[in-house]
């Protein structure tokens, strides 16, 4: 895939979805819709901020099955930084500090046309790239971005809600003010 159209890919979306902060300049989006060659489908709304975190996991595996600290310095960990980058700057900080993963403009979404705040899917694999990037660059002696720890720190959690009629369990959400059905 091209990466400066990818770069230029998250540049577009982060104006439209009208992020105060700047993004790092290293930030890269790869929404649902995406095509390979990195130009977005016919289909032109964006869909699902973490298509690229879920695509990382075979870099992270990569560095769990082999430890080549080559391949992860040149690949692996530009790659996260990226990521993390989009993240931390698509995230919004609500009061209380949490990074809530929503944005009015273009909501992040449970399914297709389905937008929904703090997704579990994508909370769960921003925090697995985060951490990853994180541990692979200790465990190789490389520096990461301060940003990484804001999200391992303060990334909001797992929606939970009251399980089915009956029970007293409390049971993970797809987002963040749905039901247990959902």
């Amino acid at each position: 895939m091209n990466v400066v159209r990818i770069w230029l890919q998250a540049k577009r979306v982060a104006v439209t979805a009208k992020l105060g902060a700047q993004c790092d300049a290293k930030a890269l989006n790869y929404p649902c819709h995406i095509a390979p060659w990195g130009q977005q489908s016919r289909d032109t709304r964006t869909y699902m901020e973490w298509n690229g975190a879920y695509a990382a996991l075979l870099f992270i595996n990569n560095w769990e099955y082999t430890r080549d600290a080559v391949f992860a310095k040149n690949t692996t960990l530009p790659l996260l930084e990226g990521l993390n980058a989009w993240s931390h700057c698509y995230l919004q900080r609500s009061s209380n500090g949490t990074l809530e993963d929503w944005n009015d403009f273009v909501p992040d979404q449970i399914f297709e046309n389905g937008p929904g705040r703090n997704p579990s899917i994508g909370l769960a694999l921003m925090m697995r790239v985060a951490t990853a990037h994180r541990d692979i660059a200790h465990a190789i002696g490389e520096a990461y971005p301060a940003y990484v720890d804001d999200i391992i720190g303060n990334l909001a959690p797992y929606p939970v809600v009251p399980g089915p009629a009956g029970s007293s369990e409390r049971v993970w959400a797809a987002a963040t003010d749905r039901t247990w059905v959902s």
